[in-house]
Order: structure tokens, then C-alpha cells, then sequence
């Protein structure tokens, strides 16, 4: 029998295997095997004079065979002309924050730990629900005046701190409830989507993109699977993803660059807009935000950052300077480090870790998060993070 999309449906009889459903298209798994069994027929035993059983073997007995009912689609392709695309107003480029935060798409704020990143984020997700004008001296365009936090990092005790701070700063009076934050959630995507169903969003937070990849943002199929889905979110809810991150081991010895991510080169090729933030090597509280990818955004505009500076209340201000990004060059080496010729095997293996970063490590392990996530963050082994972990067992 002929199907609609070049598909046929045939009943099938094999005396090893028995009646079977087989259904061929040729536009389906190309290079793979182009037919599937969709329903197998067992038939029925029936019982013989000595208490055994025994099947049937009489094809001619088996006279009726329910076939469920199978319903096949293509996927759905979307075309258009070009004229269509240039005059539809539904495709015109739009903007959530100046130039640089499209309306709908995916970026990225990748930082060092305790520079800032998610606490920027969270003010910005603060001012969209409120209905501000601005955030960091760049104009917004809210529609719907909802955010939504995926907390993947953080407890609700540090989250809530943080928030109640910036708040106050922010003298808003009535508090947002239409930033809505995520904890717990076991299915990260489908909860944000069911969110996003509920109540449209101008921004999505996912903090941090590792903890959907099970700590395995590095293999390209992994990460594949997970933009496609963001990707789908993104265009079909009409909101921008942004994703925070940290950056990698080559980020410390160089300047700003869009290679700092962590993970794959492909999570890079899938964002539309990267920024980087860069703490200033001689003055903590100065922060550049530097637009390392942009793919609507000019050259000239790349190679100067932001210079940001970090006020009271955990809230940042834009200084209004340019740096030049050749101007902001590598970090500077932290002075606690010693060779590795001067460390004992133990240190050696975990790598240069400060001693704040052994404690911020240490903390959240006490909150459960797991060695294998930490170690692809802190760019150290498992069994450095496990040697950290199990020295500060024995010293309690």
C-alpha cells in the first residue's frame, strides 16, 4: 500500500519471525537501514494433551491481524522568498539591549569565577521586569516585561541574597513577580518551556550552560543536541537565551577572545552575540565588558570594551570609557603560585588553584554538586578535585 509521502506499508510474513509490519520511505535515515518494524504479531500458543505448549505453524490459521493505525509526516520545511523575507516586518532585526542582545537568539556571558557574570545578569533580568529604560546605559526593548532564571548553581539562600541587594540599590518598591527563578529542575528545558507557555519571556537565564550538559559541554554532539533545542525555544517563544559560563585555562594567559569559552568550539559557532568580562588586573572593582563575537555588530565597535565599575549593592555602572581590547592584554600571573617544581605531587596534579578557589570548590561540594562538573569548570582532573575534597574531610 501507497502512503501520501513516498512511503509504503507492507504486511509481512517471515516463518522465523512471524507477521510483522514493515513501512519503507527513502527520505528517512540515508546511509542507515530505510526500513523499521513498527508492530510485531506473536501468535497465540494452545495447549496440548500432554500439558505442553505448542505454537501455531498453520499460517492459514492466523486469519486477522490488527494493524494500529500509523500516522507518518515529513518534517515541516519553511519556505520563503526573498521578497517575503526582506518585507516582512515579522523578520526585521530587533534589539532587547542596544545593539548587542537581539530580541530573539542565543549569547553568552563568559567570565572567570567571581567576576560578576551572573550578577549582572540577574540585575538585567531585574530591570526587564520592572519595565526600566536602560541597563548599563544601553536602551531596552521589553515586550513582556518577564525574565526567567534557570539556577542551576546557586541556592535559593545566595540567590535571594543577591537579589534583595541589588533591589534595594535599584530603590524599586515594588518587588518583581514577574522574574520568575528555577531550582531543582531534573528536566532544565522542558521546565523553562513550560514557563514560556504559561507567559511569554523577553530573556531566559541559564546559569550555568554546563550543568545541561551533564559536564560534558566538550563533545560536539552533546552540545549540538542542546542548541538545536535552545535554538527551537528561542525562535518559537520569541525571547533571547542567554547563557552564562566560565571561561577556560587559555583565558588566564591571554587577552579577551571568543576561544576563552569553556567547552567546545561549536558552542562558539552557535552563539549570535559572546561578551567576555574581564576583571582589571590592579583594581577589582573595575570590570570591561568586551564584545568578543558579534554577528551583526561592526569591527570597530569589537575592539573596544566597556569599562564597567562595581558599586554598592552588588550593582554595576557603566563608566562611560572605551578600552581597546590589545590595551587589556593577558591577567596578571597571581602572585600565590608558585612553580610546579616547587609543589608536592598532590598540588601538582590539582593544578594552580588559589586558595579562594579551593574554598569556593569546597563549598559547593558541601551543596552536592558533582566532582566531574567542578573539575571541567576549574580545568583540574576529578581525582584532584576528590584529593581536595577528602583532605578537608580528614581536617574537620
Amino acid at each position: 500500500m501507497k502512503l501520501g509521502n513516498n512511503s509504503t506499508i507492507r504486511v509481512r510474513n517471515l516463518p522465523s519471525y512471524g507477521p510483522f509490519i514493515e513501512i519503507e520511505n527513502p527520505n528517512w535515515n540515508r546511509g542507515l537501514a530505510h526500513r523499521t518494524s513498527l508492530y510485531t504479531y506473536q501468535p497465540p500458543k494452545k495447549k496440548v494433551n500432554d500439558n505442553k505448549t505448542q505454537n501455531h505453524d498453520n499460517p492459514k490459521k492466523v486469519e486477522e491481524v490488527e494493524i494500529p493505525t500509523i500516522k507518518i509526516q515529513d518534517p515541516e520545511v519553511e519556505v520563503y522568498t526573498c521578497k517575503e523575507l526582506i518585507e516582512s516586518k515579522e523578520f526585521q532585526p530587533s534589539y532587547l539591549m542596544g545593539n548587542i542582545f537581539p530580541s530573539v537568539g542565543i549569547g553568552a556571558i563568559v567570565a572567570d569565577s567571581d567576576i560578576g557574570k551572573s550578577t549582572i545578569a540577574r540585575e538585567l533580568a531585574i530591570r526587564i521586569s520592572t519595565g526600566a529604560n536602560k541597563f548599563l546605559g544601553f536602551p531596552l526593548n521589553i515586550k513582556y516585561r518577564k525574565a526567567i532564571l534557570l539556577a542551576a548553581e546557586d541556592v535559593k539562600e545566595d540567590v535571594s541574597e543577591c537579589l534583595a541587594d541589588q533591589v534595594k540599590g535599584l530603590k524599586i518598591k515594588t518587588l518583581p513577580e514577574k522574574f520568575k527563578i528555577l531550582f531543582n529542575a531534573k528536566a532544565p528545558l522542558k521546565s523553562i518551556e513550560d514557563e514560556l507557555k504559561k507567559e511569554p519571556a523577553d530573556l531566559v537565564i541559564i546559569d550555568t550552560f554546563i550543568h545541561l550538559t551533564d559536564g560534558k559541554m566538550q563533545f560536539p554532539n552533546t552540545a549540538n543536541k542542546i542548541f538545536i533545542q535552545l535554538r527551537r525555544i528561542a525562535e518559537k517563544y520569541k525571547c533571547f537565551i542567554l547563557i552564562i559560563s566560565h571561561d577556560n585555562k587559555i583565558a588566564a594567559k591571554s587577552g579577551p577572545s571568543k576561544h576563552n569559552s569553556f567547552g567546545t568550539v561549536y558552542i562558539v559557532n552557535n552563539l549570535r552575540i559572546q561578551i567576555e568580562l574581564i576583571k582589571d588586573s590592579d583594581n577589582p572593582d573595575i570590570i570591561y565588558f568586551c564584545i568578543v563575537k558579534g554577528n551583526k555588530i561592526r569591527e570597530s565597535e569589537k575592539k573596544r570594551a566597556y569599562k564597567l565599575k562595581r558599586g554598592d549593592y552588588r550593582l554595576f555602572h557603566n563608566t562611560g570609557e572605551r578600552i581597546p581590547l590589545n590595551e587589556i592584554g593577558a591577567r596578571k600571573k597571581d602572585p600565590t603560585d608558585r612553580k610546579t617544581s616547587d609543589k608536592n605531587p598532590s598540588e601538582k596534579r590539582r593544578g594552580k588553584l588559589s586558595e579562594e578557589k579551593i574554598t569556593e570548590i569546597i563549598s559547593r561540594l558541601e551543596k552536592g554538586e558533582k566532582q566531574t562538573v567542578l573539575a571541567q569548570e576549574y580545568g583540574v582532573t576529578q581525582g584532584a578535585i576528590s584529593q581536595l575534597w577528602n583532605k578537608y574531610q580528614r581536617d574537620k
